[in-house]
């Protein structure tokens, strides 16, 4: 069985099974010649161009004049083969080259996915025993133990706030809160602090004891709610909240799931923290990242008690990570 292609002299060239000396079965031929063996490739009819050239060889007189020009017609050795390679071996390197480049493409997307990544911008497990870098206003902070060690605010009889960390913009506030005990009268809480100018200006996400989760404002002391939504609360119980603020978009979450939302653009940054109204709490796991979304808070490799971690802005915009503690932490041990 032949295929093959015809030129424009309309000379055949294929393939061809026969048990002629002269056509070796498989082997290519022109118009009745069998190609040269000592070719440095072999023209097929994989390729209309080879096909052609072959063609065009084989109108010379003389089976060696036209084995002559078809050698004069192949690249020499070492120079460039590309017009004259098989339409397959052309295929077979061009999706070499388009695999390597998506390998390429592939691997800067994953960097530029990992430069997208969240940043830990703060994060606090207090399980070096104490609170250093927490600034408090009102009521009795202090580490206890609470299954692990806790922040703990013991008194109910105040506003009491603790603050750390930088001025940031885009924030995600969370921490796990365990209300304790409730002061006499209505609308006691205990909650997050995102955006804080000041001890009383701030945004903030709280558990009342009227079985509601706030998302409020508290300008220069006064408080203002923003939205509010029912769930259950009760004392001796541990709740994940995480205050997200955007924007002006500000987001409210209880146990992963987001229960308030609202659109504010009264503090465009500050710092973060930890509140009670009326009302005693412990505060753990504090974690505060530059994208939404909840997360683990930042451990130290080797060293559970490495105190509170804060990523503060470096020389040119880099945030450089830094450890507020009773001693530093080797940047080599924080796990980023």
């Amino acid at each position: 069985m032949t295929n093959h292609y015809c030129g424009p002299t309309g000379r055949r060239v294929g393939r061809e099974q026969t048990s002629s000396p002269a056509r070796r079965a498989g082997q290519p031929y022109c118009g009745g010649i069998v190609q040269d063996p000592a070719a440095d490739r072999s023209y097929t009819r994989d390729n209309p161009n080879d096909v052609e050239a072959i063609v065009m060889a084989g109108a010379g007189s003389g089976r060696s004049e036209r084995r002559r020009m078809m050698r004069s017609a192949i690249p020499a050795s070492g120079g460039p083969h590309t017009a004259g390679r098989p339409a397959w071996r052309r295929a077979h390197r061009g999706l070499l080259a388009g695999a390597a480049a998506a390998v390429l493409v592939a691997a800067t997307l994953a960097m530029t996915t990992a430069a997208a990544q969240a940043a830990t911008l703060l994060s606090d497990d207090f399980q070096d025993g104490n609170s250093t870098g927490w600034s408090s206003s009102g009521g009795s902070w202090s580490v206890v133990s609470d299954g692990s060690l806790a922040y703990r605010q013991s008194s109910t009889g105040s506003d009491a706030k603790a603050q750390a960390g930088s001025t940031w913009s885009d924030q995600s506030v969370q921490a796990r809160v365990k209300p304790v005990t409730w002061g006499s009268g209505s609308g006691r809480f205990a909650g997050l602090i995102g955006r804080a100018q000041s001890m009383t200006s701030y945004y903030y996400l709280a558990l009342t004891n009227g079985s509601q989760v706030v998302l409020g404002k508290r300008v220069s002391g006064g408080y203002t709610t923003l939205a509010s939504a029912p769930t259950a609360v009760s004392t001796g119980t541990w709740y994940t909240l995480r205050l997200e603020a955007f924007g002006s978009q500000l987001r409210g979450y209880v146990n992963g799931q987001q229960v308030v939302s609202s659109s504010d653009g009264t503090f465009s940054s500050g710092r973060v923290g930890l509140a009670t109204l009326y009302a005693s709490a412990s505060f753990d796991d504090v974690l505060v990242t530059d994208q939404p979304g909840g997360g683990q808070p930042l451990a130290v490799r080797g060293d559970e008690g490495a105190g509170l971690l804060v990523r503060r802005p470096g020389p040119a915009g880099l945030a450089v990570p830094d450890a507020v503690a009773s001693r530093v932490v080797p940047p080599d041990r924080l796990a980023l």
